[in-house]
């Protein structure tokens, strides 16, 4: 990692300020957005204090067990999704979400969890280094599965909005600067040589030598100084010196299967990339990618993340006759918020020849 920490952090402080500051405004909306009747009646004040009675009730009775309920049937395995939607957007739900909130616990804060949970923990042993790829690769499934319902359905309903071709870029373009920063450091020189200085306290010239042309062999590294093929003297010696010395905290990058593959397909300009200070771009891309997900989740379709899951939590323990009027009114303007215009409900919904007659691609179920 570059040693420009000062604009890292000021680039995750600023994303964090954002996507906290968003939330909080996405999530006041829902007491201060007045839909029909019931909102029009209800105070501000009313709806939070009703809101909150509303919830310490359900949490200190039987209804917390329906809770509980919804949240694993309905929100851990999204059961609600396979039903209405079908296998393949289910699938591709579960494939997105639980790979990338992998790569979120396993990767980018392995610092904060993973190194917590593991005291032998290197992002460059296994399983760790192939999880990292393994997960990428159920995100990208996933994102094929997107990208292909939308291509190959003949469905007329199926729509394609701003926010849904956003939300697949911006996931899409956080995992491949990843995968390509992972297979141009397995190809930069001065990362291996920095790896040297840092944790293998290696100083003999012939062992660093030999050690250099085993991993030019064998870890897709690019080095200046070593011609190939590689003498196989050299690379027995070479492979001794990774036995002593560096098998302890790295693997075969093979094991990264798709930053392996990277490193293979940018092979004839590495050099150029790394003389270039190609790593250390590469990062920054990355990041800012990561961090413009984060700052953008409350003003983007993914913000359907946080609304979805409440929704459906309060779907499942609300009694409509019981409700308060002020406990309606945001209810309502939630699950308005939690709706992604995804046309789903209009595929099925008996009232759906209304969007026809009215011109309204995304006719919500309530309509009717």
């Amino acid at each position: 990692m570059p040693n420009h920490m000062f604009a890292f952090n000021a680039l995750l402080y600023s994303s964090f300020l954002i996507c906290i500051t968003g939330l909080v405004y996405r999530i006041a909306t829902w007491f201060v957005l007045s839909i029909g009747i019931q909102g029009k009646k209800a105070s501000i004040h009313r709806r939070i204090t009703a809101a909150s009675i509303a919830f310490f009730r359900v949490l200190f009775s039987l209804n917390v067990l329906k809770l509980l309920q919804a949240f694993v049937i309905d929100i851990v395995f999204q059961r609600r999704l396979f039903v209405k939607a079908g296998f393949a957007r289910w699938l591709a739900h579960l494939l997105i979400f639980y790979g990338f909130l992998s790569l979120l616990f396993l990767h980018a804060l392995d610092a904060v969890i993973t190194q917590r949970l593991f005291s032998d923990y290197y992002s460059t042993l296994n399983p760790f280094l192939f999880l990292r790829d393994f997960f990428g690769a159920l995100v990208l499934s996933g994102l094929a599965i997107a990208v292909g319902r939308r291509v190959v359905s003949t469905h007329r309903r199926i729509r394609t909005t701003r926010m849904d071709a956003y939300a697949i870029v911006i996931v899409a373009f956080i995992v491949f600067s990843g995968i390509f920063l992972e297979g141009l450091a397995m190809t930069s020189h001065s990362e291996f040589e920095r790896m040297l200085s840092d944790y293998a306290g290696l100083y003999d010239e012939e062992e660093i030598k030999a050690l250099e042309a085993f991993w030019v062999e064998n870890f897709a590294l690019v080095s200046p100084a070593v011609q190939t093929p590689v003498n196989a003297e050299l690379l027995a010696q070479g492979a001794e010196v990774n036995e002593t010395y560096c098998i302890s905290c790295h693997v075969s990058n093979k094991w990264g299967f798709w930053g392996y593959s990277a490193a293979k397909g940018i092979r004839p300009f590495a050099l150029w990339l790394d003389q270039a200070g190609g790593v250390a771009v590469c990062w920054y891309i990355h990041i800012v990618g990561c961090f413009l997900g984060l700052a953008l989740l409350p003003f983007s379709k993914m913000f359907h993340m946080v609304s979805v899951p409440v929704s459906m939590s309060v779907s499942a323990v609300r009694n409509p006759d019981r409700s308060s009027p002020e406990n309606l009114a945001t209810i309502e303007a939630m699950e308005l918020d939690a709706c992604t215009h995804c046309g789903v409900c209009s595929q099925t919904c008996s009232a759906a020849m209304m969007s026809e007659v009215m011109g309204n691609e995304y006719i919500r179920r309530r309509r009717k």
